[in-house]
């Protein structure tokens, strides 16, 4: 039983915009992606799982990640989970592939200056799909890539959205080195009808792409049947992205966090214990 209140600055519930006011003692991760993520400059693209119990700090990281990548290499955030919560539940591949393209182009925008041309095609392409017009052959010549002739919307948009980051990286002149698209709360893909042939598309097209690294993160452990159907033996990747699970602080951490933190709280040792069970035990900031 917590015998004292002990009142605390307010912390944000989701992830801030000034996030380094609230990040702090994730130096190793960080360091751990900065590793994976440098070799896009030499042409050695990676793709990683990230695991981890929901409230650890997940997309707290991620984010802080983006913020520390260079700029010749652009990043893309995509949080399932809001499509999820959007779609009232509907989740479709369709609408995976048109917001991951959207935050792509976002990525792009802040380079424009470089990416002119790829930047006006994409603008070009999101009004295409906004007018339910699919036909992408124009734009997709000048990229270089190839749009199947068929009637299948999705076939015709999933194919440039996967080919895009790649052919946008290409077509910089050596200025951009790599793409980095991080897929949040991916185990709400598991909703589609057909979780595992998504998870083989993406398979198939990192194979051929060596400036694209795709990090899917998600709340969930790291032997859960989500993670067995994108990296299991028999899943898409077959055990062969880079695994990282990110852990809670331990209370020794946590202590020192709020002392340096909050040093006018004059926690103890028993109001921490109090404080990490207040937060189901889970102690992060």
């Amino acid at each position: 039983m917590i015998k004292q209140v002990i009142k605390l600055p307010s912390l944000p519930l989701g992830v801030p915009t000034d996030i380094n006011k609230y990040f702090f003692n994730r130096t190793k991760e960080l360091i751990n992606f900065h590793s994976f993520i440098n070799t896009l400059n030499q042409d050695v693209a990676n793709q990683i799982l990230v695991t981890g119990q929901r409230g650890v700090g997940k997309s707290f990281l991620l984010k802080k990640l983006i913020e520390e990548v260079p700029s010749n290499i652009l990043t893309a955030y995509l949080d399932i989970s809001n499509i999820y919560g959007i779609q009232k539940g509907n989740l479709t591949e369709e609408k995976i592939m048109y917001a991951m393209f959207e935050e792509m182009n976002k990525g792009i925008e802040k380079e424009s200056d470089i990416l002119s041309k790829v930047y006006n095609i994409g603008i070009e392409i999101k009004n295409k799909i906004n007018n339910k017009d699919f036909d992408f052959k124009d734009a997709g010549s000048i990229l270089g890539i190839s749009i199947p002739n068929v009637t299948d919307n999705y076939e015709k948009l999933s194919k440039f959205v996967m080919e895009y980051p790649q052919k946008v990286v290409e077509s910089s002149e050596g200025k951009i080195k790599g793409f980095v698209i991080i897929i949040d709360e991916f185990q709400f893909i598991g909703e589609l009808k057909n979780p595992e042939a998504f998870f083989w598309m993406f398979r198939s097209f990192t194979q051929e792409q060596d400036n694209v690294c795709y990090i899917f993160t998600g709340s969930t452990s790291s032997t859960s049947d989500i993670v067995k159907i994108i990296n299991g033996n028999d899943g898409a990747f077959g055990n062969r992205m880079i695994r990282l699970n990110i852990d809670p602080f331990t209370k020794k951490k946590l202590k020192g966090i709020l002392k340096q933190k909050y040093p006018k709280s004059h926690l103890q040792w028993r109001d921490l214990k109090d404080f990490t069970v207040v937060l189901e035990d889970i102690p992060h900031i």
